[in-house]
């Protein structure tokens, strides 16, 4: 370790330090530069020295917020600790292991409800003891409904709880409330406080719900109870395991190649997640099963109109899955293809035309669709031969001929109309002259 060696000169003479204004500031500097040196010589083992500049306003602006953070930590630690803050609540004697909703008369929710709808519920909250006996089980903690603050329950049984698993039953809030849940919402415990005791209550030793006021959830002598205590923080919050219901949203995307895709997400809540999903898209497709969300579907452009899309879903609750009620939700798909509509009837310029000549032949009515055009054809609808397209055509037939029309495009194709163009045979030339008999003249006599 090296000594740091501060030398100052000043001015000689008492007096003048005592007395002399400006000497006296002189002096407070100095006793500043010496106690908060801004540069202090550093000579290294080699002889080497440096020169390190220090801005101890700097260093105590760090120091005092570093222990403003540090006393805001411990502040807070202390007010997540529920009704007894600052208490040393982390033993593992007792543990809650599941809180289950269940309908106020105890009896298992449907997996079916209105979304929204209000249901008086009971909070069935199973803990595990760990230990040997433990006495007395008390729990107090917040109620959030979807991440919102609804009220506190706060109850304590006094009973004797061998090891294992045991179950507590909790229907209302401390202000005698009944717990209502929205159908459909997530539920969860959050800042929960459980305390017991490692001793039978006696007239000489208090039991542990003596502690507890019921109508306020405010818990008394919190250094007597601790260690035999455990607290779940903000980052240990308890989901309830609500009824599987499944619901989903659906919304309709774009066209691609002519089919409209369509999106759809599941919104399902209650059971225990991860889920499976089973979607039945409406449109004769196969069942689409799978663990991904949200899902998207091509519906193909015959398909228009509503459809009938159904989603049920399975949970990972253990030993047994839950599986919800199927929903169904119709939508309306909008075709990405206009049909073509029928031609109601075709004709031609000169229904009859003499050998060489020819003649316009058109479609009336009807319509076309995406992709569509009128095409011709000789010797059958569609399956002769094709003399042509558009909605107007010339033909030279050479001998009577019926032409058929009708829309191909896209969507599929339309009936065909048809006309029949005669073609007239004509005169040919006579190639000589002869009477049937011969005509005699008799003469004539005179006298």
């Amino acid at each position: 370790m090296h000594a740091i060696r501060f030398q100052f000169i000043v001015p000689q003479g008492s007096y003048c330090i005592r007395h002399h204004p400006y000497l006296i500031i002189n002096k407070i500097n100095l006793m500043n530069a010496t106690l908060h040196p801004k540069s202090i010589i550093y000579p290294n083992r080699y002889g080497i020295s440096r020169v390190i500049t220090y801005d101890w306003r700097q260093v105590y602006l760090k120091f005092f917020l570093l222990l403003f953070v540090s006393l805001f930590f411990i502040a807070m630690s202390a007010l997540g600790q529920g009704p007894c803050p600052g208490a040393n609540c982390n033993s593992g004697d007792i543990r809650i292991t599941k809180v289950e909703l269940l309908n106020a008369d105890g009896t298992v929710l449907p997996n079916t409800c209105t979304a929204g709808s209000s249901i008086p519920v009971m909070l069935r909250v199973t803990f595990d003891v760990t230990s040997n006996e433990r006495y007395g089980f008390l729990v107090n903690a917040g109620v959030l409904i979807n991440n919102n603050s609804v009220g506190t329950i706060a109850t304590c049984n006094p009973a004797t709880f061998a090891q294992g698993l045991h179950t507590m039953d909790i229907s209302q809030y401390v202000n005698g409330n009944p717990i209502l849940w929205p159908c459909g919402s997530t539920i969860q415990l959050r800042d929960v406080y459980t305390a017991w005791d490692q001793q039978l209550a006696t007239p000489q030793h208090a039991g542990i719900c003596t502690f507890m006021n019921p109508s306020s959830g405010a818990v008394s002598d919190c250094s007597t109870i601790a260690p035999k205590c455990k607290f779940y923080g903000a980052t240990e919050p308890i989901l309830i395991v609500a009824p599987l219901i499944a619901s989903f949203t659906s919304e309709e995307g774009s066209c691609s190649n002519l089919k409209r895709t369509w999106t759809f997400t599941s919104t399902t809540t209650g059971g225990v997640t991860p889920y499976t999903y089973t979607w039945n898209f409406g449109d004769g497709t196969p069942a689409l099963v799978t663990t991904q969300n949200p899902v998207t579907h091509e519906y193909a452009y015959g398909v228009s109109g509503n459809v009938n899309v159904t989603l049920s879903v399975e949970d990972a609750a253990s030993p047994t899955h839950h599986i919800s009620a199927t929903l169904p939700q119709t939508i309306s798909v909008t075709s990405c293809c206009t049909a073509s509509t029928d031609p109601t009837v075709a004709s031609a310029v000169q229904s009859a035309i003499c050998t060489g000549g020819s003649t316009n032949i058109s479609v009336t009515g009807g319509s076309l669709g995406t992709g569509a055009v009128w095409k011709w054809y000789v010797g059958g609808c569609a399956n002769g031969s094709s003399v042509g397209t558009g909605p107007t055509i010339s033909v030279s037939p050479t001998v009577t001929t019926t032409y058929y029309v009708r829309a191909e495009g896209d969507c599929g194709n339309t009936t065909c109309a048809s006309v029949t163009v005669t073609v007239k045979t004509p005169s040919s030339a006579p190639t000589g002259a002869s009477a049937i008999s011969p005509i005699f003249v008799q003469d004539k006599v005179q006298t």
